[in-house]
């Protein structure tokens, strides 16, 4: 059974993750602009 706290503890991991996708993409974005 998976307790609460590794379950927080993921979904704050999914979390980070995502936004560290969005600033990599839009670092991305802002270098690619002319």
């Amino acid at each position: 059974m998976i307790t609460p706290v590794v379950l927080v503890n993921f979904n704050i991991l999914k979390n980070i993750s995502k936004f560290l996708q969005n600033v990599v993409v839009l670092d991305l974005i802002e270098h690619c602009k002319p």
